[in-house]
């Protein structure tokens, strides 16, 4: 039996193409036409994969190669195998297409939203330390160029809470290197957060909102942040987005922003409900530890919610903070309170406070909070 199809012909020399008739007869594939009288051996023949419906490829032992649309009449001559046949079939049926793509989706999204944490995870793992450290002071330095003023807190009550914080850094095990920094920065309320490599800053604002224990039970917090090391895990998960972002749609921009504005990020952005809920039973265990009791913690919340009250008047509340971070204050209230067993038991709410005075437009003054 002789079969045949028309095909152009490649000598794998030059990138002339050749027309030319093939025909199978018997084990030789005679290839014939324009200039050409060739001849190989048909199981030498082979036929690669093709995409959708480009042109059937058919690869010859010289480096020579044969082009044709009729993967129909191919199939027939040459017996193409059945998995080449069958991957033609689904790349050119519509609906496999379909489902082949919402399963790719479908994949990418777990991969971005659980592969990348799981990935930052494991990485931060093996981040020495010193390199935190390097990351930390280098954020710290842009927050006071740019962001950031000297603290106005009195040296008295630094110095007292400087030795809360040491108490505290020693029952958490924290790495070498942990210190506290306090910053004057009215814009970004009351607030405190954990730099990579465990700088801890704390904001003019949340000290004046409240007292010595509440602001050791934040602390504790702060240090469940460090010794998780959610500050690193967070810029990692940030780069690998920007990185994914800039695979899929080429915008370099999106790994330089990440690169401009990690001291921002920690500032702006808080950290995820997950971080935000392991670092709270950071602090809970790390409490008890110190001989306190997390009803401190739950005090801290609530001379937040109170400041977040104090802009709600009908309106959305001003994200400011703590006051951004998820889950909310109430539920992180009534876990801590829970925690505290029979001393958090009906506890009643710390007592109410001063609203601060607001400026023209609405807002705290910057160098106010709530005053007793």
């Amino acid at each position: 039996m002789i079969a045949s199809f028309l095909a152009d012909y490649y000598d794998g020399r030059t990138s002339r193409r050749h027309e030319v008739s093939v025909e199978v007869i018997g084990d030789l594939l005679a290839i014939r036409g324009d200039g050409v009288a060739h001849s190989v051996m048909r199981s030498l023949a082979s036929v690669l994969p093709r995409l959708g419906s480009t042109p059937v490829r058919i690869a010859l032992p010289d480096g020579g190669l044969l082009v044709t649309p009729d993967f129909d009449a191919v199939a027939a001559s040459l017996g193409v195998p059945v998995a080449r046949t069958l991957a033609h079939r689904l790349e050119t049926h519509s609906l496999a297409v379909l489902v082949a793509m919402a399963g790719i989706a479908l994949a990418g999204w777990f991969v971005y939203r659980d592969g990348i944490p799981w990935a930052s995870s494991r990485i931060a793992e093996h981040i020495p330390y010193g390199i935190e450290s390097q990351l930390a002071e280098d954020a710290l330095d842009s927050m006071d160029n740019w962001m950031m003023q000297p603290t106005a807190i009195p040296a008295e009550r630094r110095v007292a809470l400087a030795a809360e914080f040491e108490l505290l850094r020693a029952k958490a095990n924290a790495p070498d290197g942990t210190r506290l920094e306090f910053r004057k920065a009215g814009w970004a309320g009351p607030n405190a957060l954990a730099l990579p490599g465990g700088v801890i800053v704390v904001t003019d604002q949340l000290v004046e909102l409240m007292d010595d224990r509440e602001v050791a039970a934040v602390l504790a917090h702060e240090l469940g942040h460090v010794r998780n090391r959610h500050g690193t895990r967070h810029v990692l998960n940030n780069s690998l987005h920007a990185f994914i972002m800039m695979a899929l749609f080429g915008d370099a921009t999106a790994v330089a922003g990440v690169a401009a504005t990690v001291p921002t990020v920690f500032l702006n952005t808080g950290y995820s409900r997950d971080f935000e809920r392991e670092a709270d039973s950071f602090a809970i265990g790390l409490l008890g530890r110190a001989e306190r009791s997390p009803t401190d913690f739950a005090d801290a919340l609530e001379a937040l919610r109170q400041y977040e009250a104090c802009f709600d008047k009908g309106e959305k509340a001003r994200d400011w903070g703590y006051l951004s971070t998820h889950p909310g204050l109430a539920e992180r209230r009534e876990a801590a309170l829970a925690a505290a067993g029979d001393a958090g038991r009906d506890r009643p709410p710390r007592p109410a406070r001063e609203c601060p005075k607001r400026n023209d437009s609405g807002t705290c003054k910057p160098d106010e909070g709530i005053n007793d």
